[in-house]
């Protein structure tokens, strides 16, 4: 079922090992990306854009898991090829549309960051992250409520920083495997 991925990831790990057909391999490595594994979507698409380099499935995917994986740039370049090869690809348009206003986004905050305008900054990050549905566990959200707690520990937010940092660390599989007690 739609959006339902992280269901789905196991499955999809069983059937891959079993067959090497590139639908299923790309389904496989939709639902690491959009469970957080943006690295493993990198990889994967990497492998299908080498057998096939106009699959504008694989670039498109390829697209959003750079952004998702924190280079916005790279990303939003493969987002833009899928584009031209197939103009009406929903994916690649809306993955393209969201992370723009990702990107546009985080350099507003950095740059409020830089000039010491935290409360701007804090409004920045906040829109980056409103800017589409982001994996909670993906490089890029963990990044952005990590830079949103600076600020708002600038602000003197401490329990805004503190949500955020907890979110973070919610979001870092590391932690997680360390068993500790906040994530």
């Amino acid at each position: 079922a739609a959006g339902r991925f992280e269901e789905a990831l196991p499955m999809y790990q069983v059937l891959e090992s079993e067959s090497r057909a590139a639908r299923l391999r790309l389904a496989a490595a939709k639902c690491a990306v959009m469970t957080g594994n943006s690295d493993r979507g990198v990889a994967s698409t990497g492998q299908l854009l080498r057998e096939d380099p106009s699959n504008v499935d694989a670039l498109a995917l390829r697209g959003w898991a750079l952004v998702l994986g924190g280079d916005g740039e790279q990303g939003l370049r493969f987002l833009r090829e899928a584009l031209r090869l197939d103009p009406d690809h929903p994916e690649a348009s809306r993955w393209l549309k969201q992370g723009r206003a990702l990107d546009a986004a985080l350099a507003r905050a950095r740059q409020a960051s830089l000039t010491r305008q935290f409360e701007v900054a804090v409004q920045a990050f906040s829109e980056g992250l409103a800017a589409g549905p982001l994996p909670p566990t993906s490089a890029v959200y963990v990044a952005v409520l990590a830079e949103r707690a600076a600020a708002r520990l600038r602000l003197q937010d401490h329990e805004g920083c503190l949500e955020d940092c907890n979110g973070a660390l919610q979001g870092r599989k590391d932690c997680k495997d360390k068993g500790w007690p906040w994530s």
